[in-house]
């Protein structure tokens, strides 16, 4: 099964979606959401036992309502994270700590931070970090050292950021 959110045009909130703790062993996917601005009412969700994406939602400014997500277990494409062209950084996800399989962050126009994940400790397979236009290129590296690459168990691959990006101390 899947708890699959895709191609609502003019919907701005999942509010409604505020008991959903645990969505078994359920896919969460929330794509082509033009109009969607964030994901409150999804607090209550703390795992994603199979894959989570969330990908062109081109209203999108931050993740909180994703703030007590744990970990994303994933099976075949992991955590994606892509082509959300208003997000900005991945406030939300400070308390995400583990994905069991690859993690894809890819394809923003204004993304310009990654740093938010502080607990992130596991990565099972790749971290892709590609082709965010405005994300310093240290920023994304950044996150690949506070994860440590022993800790991530496929390749760690930043490619087609701003590599004249500048990051703070």
């Amino acid at each position: 099964g899947v708890l699959e959110i895709d191609n609502n045009q003019g919907l701005e909130s999942i509010e409604g979606l505020q008991n959903i703790s645990d969505p078994g062993n359920d896919s969460v996917l929330i794509t082509r959401n033009s109009d969607l601005q964030n994901l409150s009412g999804l607090e209550d969700l703390t795992v994603a036992e199979q894959d989570l994406r969330i990908s062109s939602n081109h209203a999108l400014e931050d993740l909180q309502g994703l703030s007590n997500l744990v970990s994303v277990n994933g099976m075949h494409d992991g955590f994606r994270l892509s082509n959300n062209s208003s997000l900005e950084s991945l406030a939300g996800l400070e308390n995400l700590e583990s994905v069991g399989w690859d993690f894809y962050i890819g394809d923003h126009q204004s993304l310009q931070s990654v740093t938010e994940m502080e607990s992130l400790a596991s990565i099972g397979g790749s971290l892709m970090i590609w082709s965010n236009s405005v994300l310093p290129t240290c920023n994304a590296e950044a996150l690949r050292d506070m994860v440590g690459i022993e800790n991530i168990g496929g390749n760690a691959s930043i490619w087609g950021n701003d590599d004249e990006g500048i990051c703070s101390l």
